[in-house]
C-alpha cells in the first residue's frame, strides 16, 4: 500500500523548520534529519525540495540552498501540489491550513487536535 503512494511523492515543502542557531536549534536539527530521511527514502531531487521560514538567517539560507531552495514567506503554499510531502512540525494552524489547500500527498505536522474545538 505504501509503495504505490511513495512512487507518486515527488516534491518536499518544509514550513517552519526554524533557524540552526538560537534557542530552538535542537528542534531544527531533528526536523532537518527527518527531512533528509524523507528525501533519501523517496529519492526526491534537490530541485524539488523547498524551505520556507521567516526565522531563517543568512547562514541558514546559504546552508539550505545546498540541499534545496529557500522560498519567501507565502511562496511555499504555492508549491504544494498533488504528490508533495509537506513537513510542518511546529506550524501555526492558519499557515498550515493554507499549505494543505494544494492537496499534498502526505502532511507531517503537529497534532491538529490542539487547534480544533472539541
Amino acid at each position: 500500500m505504501l509503495v504505490p503512494l511513495a512512487r507518486r511523492l515527488n516534491r518536499l515543502v518544509v514550513f517552519g523548520l526554524g533557524s540552526f542557531s538560537g534557542l530552538t536549534a535542537s528542534s531544527t536539527y531533528f526536523q532537518f534529519a527527518l527531512v533528509q530521511e524523507i528525501v533519501g527514502l523517496l529519492g526526491i531531487g534537490k530541485d524539488e525540495v523547498y524551505f520556507q521560514d521567516p526565522a531563517f538567517t543568512k547562514c541558514d539560507r546559504v546552508f539550505l540552498e545546498g540541499v534545496g531552495s529557500v522560498v519567501e514567506v507565502g511562496r511555499g503554499e504555492e508549491l504544494v501540489q498533488e504528490g508533495a510531502v509537506v513537513v510542518a512540525v511546529h506550524l501555526e494552524y492558519e499557515v498550515l491550513e493554507g499549505a494543505v489547500k494544494g492537496g499534498p500527498g502526505v502532511v507531517v505536522c503537529n497534532d491538529l487536535g490542539h487547534f480544533l474545538d472539541m
